[in-house]
């Protein structure tokens, strides 16, 4: 005689719907969550496209000021070297526009409401690009006002932005998000 299996235990109607609204429910949620993490991606890369291009218009005041204000600092400490003020202010002057439509381009990066790391890095880093262009228009105006050197708050602003730029990488970052954000901030790390 063969072996009788015994039967499962019936499954109530009432146990299945449950179990189907539970299911539908977690994958529902799971595709929000999968949905908002490729969104803050994203939204990440767009505004890390616009912080590298930002990052690159400081070029050409870092590149063909420092060299001046090096000489004009040690002019001020008694060496005698050749302090060319004019060169300075005409440095500023083209490096200006530049810097202003790439800050104006972070700004004007859009970004969800209650994606507020991505927004935080935001505004942290354009602290540092108003940090950069008050001392360019400051140089613009009177190279010999600020003393020759660039103010604190260029770095203090950045080592910000850097902080901030950490906390909106979503964890595992797509587009190489992470690689260009240690890369941007690689000096104050």
């Amino acid at each position: 005689m063969p072996a009788v299996l015994p039967l499962p235990p019936p499954v109530s109607r009432r146990a299945v719907v449950l179990l189907a609204i539970g299911g539908t429910v977690a994958l529902l949620l799971a595709s929000l969550g999968i949905g908002d993490w490729w969104l803050r991606n994203g939204e990440m890369r767009t505004l890390l496209d616009r912080v590298e291009r930002a990052e690159r218009a400081q070029l050409p005041a870092v590149q063909g000021i420092a060299l001046l204000l090096t000489l004009c600092q040690r002019e001020a400490s008694g060496e005698p070297q050749v302090c060319d003020t004019v060169s300075i202010r005409r440095g500023a002057e083209q490096a200006l526009p530049r810097l202003r439509q790439t800050g104006d381009e972070v700004a004007t990066t859009r970004l969800t409401s209650f994606h507020s790391g991505l927004r935080t890095f935001r505004e942290r880093y354009l602290d540092h690009n108003l940090a950069w262009r008050s001392w360019l228009e400051a140089l613009a105006e009177d190279p010999t006002s600020g003393g020759f050197e660039a103010p604190e708050a260029i770095g203090t602003t950045f080592e910000r932005a850097s902080d901030a730029a950490d906390g909106a990488l979503t964890p595992l970052p797509l587009h190489g998000n992470g690689t260009r954000v240690e890369e941007i901030f690689e000096s104050v790390r």
